[in-house]
């Protein structure tokens, strides 16, 4: 079986292949044990002798020689990273054959092996402004955090996989916004309560956030909602940013689809316009900004969608999300003073993007790069909720950046 798949080394130029090969031989020389696989093998790798940029460029690589391979990286363990590299039904004996010190099997694969480390994640609350706020927590206190900030109509859960695959060795909190998740949803002005829902309250009560937990520096993910709520924060306290992770979060005009300028439009005085928001506010919606432009339906799982809906149906719930809606079109005013923020701060910055989002076209990532030239981008092939359908490819990619901008000292003077 081995015989039908081919290594193709004339993808990479002469010095690419050099380094390849470096690499390779520092990956077999840095294997600690390997696990069998199905149709692969899971390597524990010292990462004191190769690094984990090391190991993304090692990937990079076989992906554009062998793009029948299927990667994965997460953290096993303090020093120790695991390396799946699996593939079509018969590629075990290819890989044997390329990569024999990787593949020299040493312990079958057990889910309840040592190298199954799942970090402790913490579920907590602070009352920020008369508002008990939900948030998660993992990886070690002392570590710089990413803050992560969840879109619409999801909460904090929408970060689950990522706080497992990255929790072991960075820090990260993501809050859920007043009225979205578990956190309180005080009662609408625009119903006579004490709220008022707008992307700038929203930002104001996520400053103080960081404030109640200390936090005077950290790196920012920013999806969706979190994208006008996070440069809201930036733009103010700019000190607080060691970089910025941008998921499908728009802040350019080209980025803005047809879809997504009908609901800008949806504004204060339009008429219809709170009963064009209600029909976002539906299960069929809400399953579709999930569903629409995934390569795959069958790696979507339902739990995303089904929870979003249930917090959208509580009580009070729909017409939280109308006056957002309502107050959308305020964010496009900012993009100008959001691009110039970058411009002026050039953040580390790395801009994650699914190409087939229905509302944020592939131009509005590709944007970031006029103002951040020094940004990383990376497309997928997706919708909306990129996470949802290639986490496995986006955590070693955000390990890769945390580890670079965490060791970069805070700006003085």
């Amino acid at each position: 079986m081995s015989s039908v798949f081919v290594c193709n080394l004339s993808a990479l130029s002469a010095a690419e292949r050099a380094e390849y090969e470096r690499l390779t031989g520092r990956i077999e020389s840095a294997t600690l044990v390997t696990h069998e696989l199905d149709n692969g093998y899971a390597c524990d790798i010292d990462t004191s002798q190769v690094t984990l940029i090391d190991l993304a460029t090692w990937i990079n690589f076989e992906r554009r020689c062998c793009p029948f391979f299927d990667f994965g990286l997460e953290w096993a363990s303090e020093g120790r990273l695991t390396l799946r590299l699996s593939g079509p039904e018969g590629v075990k004996p290819f890989i044997r054959s390329e990569f024999p010190s990787i593949a020299r099997v040493t312990r079958r694969h057990d889910v309840l092996g040592e190298h199954m480390t799942l970090p402790q994640i913490f579920h907590r609350f602070v009352a920020v402004d008369g508002v008990r706020v939900f948030y998660r927590e993992v990886g070690p206190p002392e570590a710089v955090p990413l803050l992560l900030l969840h879109g619409f109509p999801s909460a904090s859960h929408q970060f689950r996989r990522l706080f497992d695959a990255l929790g072991a060795r960075f820090r990260l909190i993501a809050p859920d916004y007043p009225g979205f998740g578990y956190s309180d949803a005080p009662a609408p002005a625009s119903t006579g309560g004490t709220f008022t829902y707008t992307f700038d309250r929203l930002a104001d009560v996520m400053e103080e956030f960081c404030i109640r937990l200390s936090l005077r520096r950290f790196a920012l993910y920013v999806f969706d909602f979190g994208g006008p709520v996070g440069f809201r924060i930036a733009s103010r306290r700019p000190e607080w940013i060691a970089g910025v992770i941008v998921q499908n979060a728009n802040s350019y005009d080209e980025g803005l689809s047809p879809m997504a300028r009908q609901f800008i439009a949806l504004g204060h005085g339009v008429e219809g316009a709170a009963a064009k928001v209600h029909e976002l506010l539906t299960l069929e919606a809400t399953k579709g900004q999930y569903l629409h432009g995934v390569s795959s339906e069958e790696r979507i799982a339902p739990d995303g969608w089904t929870l979003d809906q249930h917090f959208l149906d509580l009580p009070g719930r729909k017409q939280i999300q109308v006056d957002l809606a309502l107050d959308y079109h305020t964010n496009l005013a900012l993009y100008p003073t959001w691009q110039a923020w970058l411009r002026r701060q050039q953040p580390p910055l790395l801009v994650l993007w699914g190409r087939n989002d229905p509302f944020f076209l592939e131009a509005g990532g590709q944007a970031y790069l006029k103002d951040v030239p020094s940004a990383e981008l990376h497309l997928f092939e997706t919708g909306h909720f990129a996470l949802e359908e290639y986490a496995s490819d986006i955590a070693p990619l955000i390990a890769v950046f945390l580890e670079r901008v965490t060791a970069i000292p805070a700006a003085t003077g």
